[in-house]
């Protein structure tokens, strides 16, 4: 304790009250004293005590009955009783435990003995009030957690019903300008490239549907033998077209290895996800750059799903926090909520997603659980 710790000593002996105020004074406690159970009940409604030393008979009330009163007081309910007593036998000790009591010391009264008791019973009442702060804390906080939890299920309640209706408008002037552009190459390629944001932004959506349900939930992989080399290349004819049109190079590698072990996976939620790694390399690259999407093998256990890309059009300070990320082994905040739906993907597999800043490259990679057979 940080202060002295202030005892009430209660005997109806003045000799005892003064050998025991005596002996705690010399070790540095502070020591008030009382002659009867109702002048010590009396004390209590007005003072806090950090240890009551009470012998347990005393005429008129006693010491149990004392204890059973102070017990019920709301700044006394843990403040930890030391009773004295001639008497130390089964019987005693049960009637010290009923009224909680925490200890007894018998009479005639020792000096190492009252003081080990003393010292050991402040100890555990401060590690009792020690864990009560911390129960207090962890219930604060978890009433926090749900209030915040609360407060995103209904922001992304809200950001769903609001971007659902642009986005349907957006589709619907999507088809009206392909409609009519007629011959015009420079209008349909503004209505294609406009489609694909479009795109886009309705996966991002997508996203946060599934990343960010009610509480407690969470993405729940529909897991069938699926092939991965043919993913990718679905994956990959999908959006040359639109890597292309940006004068992005676009190229697909596959290890027969990798493709050969066939797991178990959701095929509906792994698609959106090498989209969404490809719409990421996208953003950072400039014409002329490579994109890469391959299928590697990483051990006899696992294979990833690469996509890497120059990382040129990333900022100085994005790029460091991928680098930090990298030996950290979490995802830096800020990267985009694709990114984060990769992330819950990959652990719906059991898996997870790694990111890899590189000198000249800046790598991402989904990691499954692939059995070599």
């Amino acid at each position: 304790m940080e202060h002295p710790a202030t005892i009430l000593v209660v005997d109806d002996s003045v000799q005892v009250l003064h050998l025991v105020r005596s002996i705690l004074q010399r070790e540095g406690f502070e020591a008030r004293t009382a002659e009867s159970g109702e002048q010590a009940l009396e004390l209590a409604q007005e003072n806090h005590f950090d240890l009551v030393v009470m012998d347990a008979m005393m005429p008129g009330m006693s010491g149990f009955e004392a204890c059973d009163e102070l017990k019920r007081m709301p700044r006394h309910q843990g403040t930890p009783v030391l009773f004295l007593t001639g008497m130390t036998d089964l019987r005693t000790y049960q009637q010290a435990v009923d009224v909680g009591g925490d200890d007894l010391l018998g009479k005639p009264i020792n000096r190492a003995g009252l003081l080990i008791r003393v010292r050991s019973l402040l100890r555990l009442s401060e590690l009792r009030a020690s864990r009560e702060r911390h129960v207090r804390r962890l219930e604060e906080q978890a009433r926090e957690l749900q209030r915040l939890e609360r407060q995103r299920t209904e922001l992304v309640d809200f950001l769903l019903n609001d971007l659902e209706p642009p986005l349907a408008a957006l589709h619907r002037w999507v088809g009206r300008l392909k409609g009519a552009g007629g011959e015009s190459a420079e209008i349909q390629q503004a209505a294609d490239e406009l489609g694909h944001e479009a795109g886009v932004l309705g996966r991002l959506v997508s996203n946060l549907a599934l990343v960010a349900p009610e509480s407690g939930a969470g993405l729940v992989a529909d897991r069938r033998p699926i092939d991965l080399g043919m993913l990718m290349e679905d994956v990959c004819a999908r959006a040359r077209s639109s890597v292309e049109r940006r004068g992005l190079e676009l190229r697909l590698s596959i290890d027969p290895d990798a493709a050969a072990r066939r797991p178990e996976a959701d095929a509906e939620l792994l698609r959106p996800a090498l989209e969404n790694l490809l719409d990421h390399a996208r953003r950072f690259c400039e014409p002329g750059d490579r994109i890469e999407l391959a299928l590697a093998v990483v051990s006899d256990q696992a294979v990833a799903l690469r996509v890497s890309d120059p990382g040129r059009g990333a900022e100085e300070e994005q790029t460091r926090s991928m680098r930090e990320a990298a030996f950290s082994g979490s995802l830096p905040r800020g990267r985009g909520l694709g990114l984060e739906y990769c992330r819950a993907v990959a652990e719906a597999h059991g898996g997870s997603l790694a990111i890899h800043p590189e000198q000249d490259a800046l790598r991402a990679e989904i990691l499954l659980p692939a059995p070599r057979h």
